[in-house]
């Protein structure tokens, strides 16, 4: 038992010892750490036990004499090291060629900088041309689809030049069907106002065949009393001496018939006068037609006509009434009391209606009323030297121009008008 207590305390003191030995080679508590100087150089300090012992440079500086190599220093290529077997010491120096060495070095590091420039201008010129090639594709594609585009825009803009001419096809024929169509309407129109103006001039025609059926009638009967006339005249001489009593006789009757002349030719007066009164108390539309048809057909006679222009301030009012019937029998009666009747154009002068007529030409719109007018206008100025001056220095003949290019139907009646008042 004692020589195992022996034994063992042996053992531990040895153990110790080598323990004490350990701990003063390892440097126990010390600790390395990294660090910056104020000038930017990288060290490496030593702290013992949290203690700050010293610092010194992290890469390790070389010199031509062996130096210490501290602990954590980074070594440099190239430099001559020792190691110590015994303490494990290193040292380093620069080695006897360090100039060849490290102009060797600056040649290898040229030429490694040069084989990278070259690397790096081959890496360049594969990109450009890579890129190149990438752009002329994406030129091409570009280009592709640029021509698909316009071939396509070309085909959807000819479709639609032909959807935009068939639309002008179409709309060109509705043009031409409601064209034909209204010049149908136009020449029924036309039709329609020939065969009107047909009646009117038939019923005026068998009217004026009338009047002067009546004319004739009052000339015979005129030719008959000249021929009674003269041969009582002749019976007057033969019988002067004897027959006295007879020829007193002869007289009395001659003036009794003067007498029953002059009573007729008032009583028509009356007559007329009776007509305008009529005319102004008629209220329906068939009465006022029926007294300006009676008053068309006693116009023509010298004295009515001069009667119905000095009445004309009243009468011109028909000129302006709604219905166009009433306006065209107002406006003939009018242009029929002035046919060669210069007492009674010398009348309308006074009583203006050169300016009445030109106002209703300018207004008026019903072809036939027109036509009326144009009669009336004619009358007035034809045969007259100071109404044709002054159609000529007023811009009337303009309006008779317009009339005459716009209403086809006026030509033939506009036409006879200004050949009577030009010089041909």
């Amino acid at each position: 038992m004692l020589k195992l207590k022996t034994k063992n305390i042996f053992f531990l003191a040895l153990l110790t010892l080598c323990f004490y030995v350990g701990m003063g080679q390892c440097e126990f508590g010390k600790n390395l750490k990294y660090a910056k100087s104020p000038t930017g150089e990288d060290l490496i300090c030593v702290y013992k036990f949290g203690i700050l012992r010293n610092c010194y440079p992290r890469v390790f500086k070389p010199t031509h004499e062996y130096q210490v190599i501290l602990e954590g220093q980074d070594i440099p290529k190239g430099l001559d090291v020792q190691i110590s077997m015994r303490t494990g010491e290193r040292r380093a120096k620069l080695p006897d060629n360090y100039e060849e060495i490290l102009a060797k070095r600056e040649e290898d590091k040229k030429i490694q900088q040069y084989k990278r420039y070259q690397d790096f201008l081959r890496k360049q010129q594969e990109e450009q041309n890579q890129k190149y090639n990438e752009y002329l594709n994406q030129r091409q594609y570009q280009k592709a689809q640029q021509i698909q585009d316009y071939q396509e825009y070309l085909q959807q803009k000819q479709i639609q030049q032909q959807q935009e001419f068939e639309e002008y096809l179409n709309r060109k024929r509705i043009q031409e069907a409601q064209q034909k169509q209204k010049y149908q309407q136009y020449q029924e129109y036309l039709k329609q106002q020939q065969q009107q103006q047909q009646r009117e001039e038939e019923i005026r025609k068998a009217r004026q065949a009338e009047y002067a059926k009546r004319e004739a009638q009052q000339y015979q009967e005129y030719l008959k009393k000249l021929e009674e006339k003269e041969k009582l005249e002749k019976l007057e001489k033969q019988k002067l001496q004897s027959h006295e009593i007879v020829m007193v006789n002869n007289e009395e009757e001659e003036g009794q018939k003067e007498i029953n002349n002059e009573n007729e030719n008032q009583q028509q007066k009356v007559h007329i006068h009776t007509a305008f009164g009529s005319l102004s108390k008629a209220k329906t539309l068939e009465e006022k037609i029926e007294i300006l048809e009676q008053i068309e057909d006693i116009v023509h006679h010298i004295e009515f006509g001069q009667e119905l222009m000095k009445s004309l301030p009243e009468f011109i009012n028909y000129l302006k009434d709604e219905n166009n019937k009433i306006r065209a029998l107002s406006a003939i009666c009018i242009g029929s009391s002035l046919q060669n009747n210069p007492k009674a154009r010398k009348t309308a002068i006074k009583q203006h209606l050169y300016d009445i007529l030109i106002e209703r030409l300018t207004n008026e719109k019903d072809v036939m009323v027109l036509k009326r007018l144009c009669y009336a206008f004619s009358n007035l100025v034809r045969g007259d030297t100071k109404m044709i001056k002054k159609l000529h220095k007023s811009k009337n003949l303009g309006l008779l121009y317009h009339l005459y290019m716009s209403q086809p139907s006026l030509r033939n009646k506009l036409e006879t008008f200004i050949t009577d008042i030009f010089d041909p």
